[in-house]
């Protein structure tokens, strides 16, 4: 997980007027990590991309979109997962090895199925 010594850092990253529907998610999370909501804007990425995991309620375009361009590589980018709109599916996008998988499976407390694509799990 980036060589982290602490406690996973992981940004809750939606629309404001979404913060309601996923306060039981940021709950979840919370047993086990640092959590916080960040705001989506067009110019949000330099500073979510801080955090040790993403986990974003947007489009899946919107963070390829977002991402591209700004990632370093494997052992220096956050993981991204991103949630559908139903809120039935956590898709790990990057870092799985890095602690996506591991977030993804915490999030299935709420319900979530975790999507790993990573070949070893």
């Amino acid at each position: 997980m980036r060589g982290r010594t602490s406690t996973l850092k992981v940004a809750i990253l939606c629309f404001e007027k979404d913060r309601p529907k996923l306060e039981a998610l940021k709950e979840i999370l919370g047993r086990s990590y640092e959590v916080e909501f960040v705001d989506y804007s067009k110019d949000v990425w330099d500073d979510v991309l801080q955090y040790d995991c993403i986990v974003a309620y947007l489009a899946s375009g919107i963070v390829v979109r977002g991402i591209c361009g700004r990632l370093r590589g494997k052992w220096k980018d956050p993981a991204v997962i991103v949630l559908d709109k139903p809120l039935k599916h956590a898709v790990v996008m990057l870092g799985g090895h890095h602690g996506g998988n591991e977030v993804a499976k915490k999030l299935e407390e709420a319900g979530l199925k975790a999507v790993i694509t990573t070949a070893m799990e």
